[in-house]
C-alpha cells in the first residue's frame, strides 16, 4: 500500500511498469478523455519529454498501449494544487482502496530535473520512497515550485487545462475524491516533431580569463527549449571528470570549476523534451587566481581606532584585488561598510567604520576586473572612533591641516615614497611616488571640500594620516 504526501495533502499512488520500450519522433503527444458518471467533460492534451525523463515516458506509453488507464478515476482533486489519477484500483475496487495502488506494480527510478512544477505540468505521484513512481500521475492547477526536485516531471498538457480546471472544481468527499466518479480514456495521438535550435553562446568570449565561480554564463532564449544542458571538462575531448550544468535560464554561474588559473573546455546543448540539439562550438577558458592569504588585522583583532588598514600576501596571476569589510557573516550589500575594488596593491586603508563593533573582512583576486574566489572572512573589532584621527596619525605630521591649497608633509623617512589620498569613501584621489625628502609639498587645490585619508608606503611600512581640505 503506498501514499504520497506533499504540503499535507495525502496524495495516494501505483503503478505498473511494462517492458515495452516506446519509439518516439520528437514529443510523444497523448488525448485524455474526462467522463463523469459517463458523460463526457473533455479532452486534455498532454505532451510527453522522452529527452527529460525517458524512464517515464516510456513506462506511460506502453501503459496507454495496452489501455491500462481507460476507466481509471481521477481519484483525488485539490483546489489550487493539483488533480490525480491512473490507480488500477479505480477501475472496479472499493473507493477505500483507491490511491493505494497495485503492490505488485514495478517501480520507475526517479529522473529529477530543474523543469519546474508550473501550470500544467504532469509529473509523477510517488510515496516517500523517491524511486516509488508507477502508473499514478499528478496534473498541476497552479504553481507549485515546493515539489521541484522532489517529484519527476515528464509532460505537461497543451491543451485542455480548462477541462483540468473543471476536475478539480468537482464535489469531493473529505478525502478530496470526487463525490462522481470521473474517469479517464487515454490514446496516443501525432508526436510533435519539432527541433530545437543550437544555443549562440554570448559569454564568456572565445580564450577568456578570470573565469570564477560566480562568472554568469550567458547565451540567447532557444524557442521551445525546456533545459539548457552545460559541459566542462579539462580535456578538450570531454574525457573524464567532466562537470554537468543543468538548467532552464539562458544563464548560470558554475560553482564546481576549480580557481587558480585552471583551464577549462566547454560546450552546451538545448533540450525542448522531445530532442537535444547538437552541441554548440567547444570554448575555452582560465579559471580567476587563488584568494590571497588575508595579512593585517590579525584574525580577532581588537583595534585601537575604527579607521583599520587591510593587508594581504599577493596571489599567484591576480591583476588586482577586491575588498569587503561587513558587519555580518553574509556579506550582504546592507552589512557592507566598505568595498573597492581595481586595487593594485596588497593594502588599502578603508574609511571610518562603525566603532566598537565586530567587522568581517575578506579578499578576492581579480583578472580582467572580474571577481574570482574570496578569501575566507577574518574578524577584527573596531575600537572608539576618535573623529577624524585615526590611533597611528602621530606618525606622520601635516600642516596646515586643514589645509586649502597645499599640505606640506614632514617624511618619516628617508626613502623613496608612494602617496595616496582617498576621500571618506575610498575613492583614489591622487597616487604618485615621491623621492626621499624632508619636507614634501602636496597641492590640494584641486580636491573639494571634505576629509581626506593620506597614506604613505615605503620600505620602512605603511603609515597614514587625516587631513581636511577647506574652500
Amino acid at each position: 500500500m503506498k501514499k504520497w504526501t506533499i504540503t499535507g495533502c495525502m496524495l495516494f499512488l501505483a503503478a505498473s511498469l511494462s517492458a515495452q520500450i516506446g519509439q518516439y519522433d520528437g514529443k510523444p503527444r497523448y488525448e485524455l478523455e474526462a467522463r463523469r458518471a459517463g458523460v463526457p467533460m473533455g479532452t486534455i492534451a498532454v505532451e510527453m519529454f522522452p529527452s527529460i525523463a525517458p524512464l517515464h515516458v516510456r513506462n506511460f506509453d506502453s501503459l496507454v498501449s495496452i489501455h491500462f488507464f481507460d476507466t481509471t478515476a481521477f481519484h483525488r482533486v485539490i483546489p489550487g494544487f493539483v488533480i490525480q489519477g491512473g490507480d488500477p484500483n479505480s477501475r472496479h475496487g472499493p473507493r477505500s482502496t483507491w490511491g493505494y495502488g497495485d503492490p505488485s506494480q514495478q517501480d520507475v527510478p526517479a529522473e529529477f530535473s530543474p523543469v519546474s512544477h508550473k501550470r500544467g505540468i504532469f509529473s509523477a505521484a510517488r510515496d516517500a520512497n523517491i524511486n516509488s513512481a508507477n502508473s499514478q500521475f499528478f496534473i498541476c492547477v497552479a504553481d507549485q515550485v515546493s515539489l521541484d526536485n522532489n517529484y519527476t516531471v515528464y509532460g505537461r498538457v497543451v491543451s485542455g487545462m480548462a477541462v483540468v480546471d473543471q476536475i478539480v472544481s468537482a464535489p469531493r468527499d473529505a478525502n478530496d475524491n470526487p463525490l462522481q466518479k470521473i474517469e479517464m480514456f487515454v490514446n496516443r495521438g501525432q508526436d510533435d516533431a519539432t527541433p530545437v535550435a543550437v544555443p549562440q553562446v554570448i559569454q564568456p568570449g572565445a580564450n577568456a580569463s578570470g573565469v570564477s565561480a560566480a562568472y554568469p554564463f550567458q547565451w540567447d532564449t532557444v524557442a521551445g527549449a525546456l533545459l539548457y544542458e552545460l559541459e566542462f571538462s579539462r580535456t578538450p575531448d570531454f574525457s573524464g571528470n567532466i562537470i554537468t550544468k543543468r538548467v532552464t535560464k539562458n544563464t548560470t554561474t558554475v560553482a564546481e570549476l576549480e580557481p587558480g588559473l585552471v583551464p577549462y573546455y566547454w560546450r552546451m546543448r538545448a533540450n525542448n523534451g522531445g530532442y537535444r540539439s547538437a552541441y554548440t562550438t567547444v570554448g575555452y577558458f582560465t579559471t580567476g587566481a587563488q584568494a590571497p592569504a588575508l595579512m593585517e588585522p590579525a584574525h580577532l583583532a581588537v583595534l585601537i581606532g575604527n579607521v583599520p588598514d587591510l593587508k594581504w600576501n599577493s596571489a599567484e596571476g591576480a591583476e588586482t584585488y577586491h575588498v569587503q569589510v561587513s558587519t555580518h557573516t553574509s556579506f550582504l550589500p546592507n552589512f557592507i561598510r566598505y568595498e573597492q575594488g581595481g586595487i593594485a596593491d596588497t593594502f588599502v586603508t578603508t574609511t571610518a567604520l562603525d566603532p566598537s563593533r565586530k567587522h568581517y573582512w575578506r579578499v578576492a583576486s581579480e583578472v580582467n576586473g572580474v571577481i574570482g574566489e574570496y578569501s575566507p572572512a577574518w574578524i577584527f573589532t573596531t575600537g572608539v572612533s576618535t573623529g577624524i584621527e585615526s590611533s597611528e596619525t602621530s606618525r606622520l605630521s601635516l600642516y596646515p591641516n586643514p589645509a586649502s591649497q597645499q599640505l606640506s608633509i614632514r617624511m618619516p623617512d628617508a626613502s623613496e615614497h608612494r602617496l595616496r589620498v582617498y576621500d571618506v569613501r575610498g575613492v583614489l584621489w591622487k597616487e604618485m611616488k615621491i623621492a626621499a625628502d624632508d619636507v614634501y609639498t602636496l597641492d590640494v587645490s584641486d580636491l573639494p571640500a571634505g576629509f581626506y585619508t593620506l597614506s604613505l608606503q615605503s620600505g620602512s611600512g605603511l603609515q597614514r594620516a587625516v587631513f581636511s581640505v577647506v574652500r
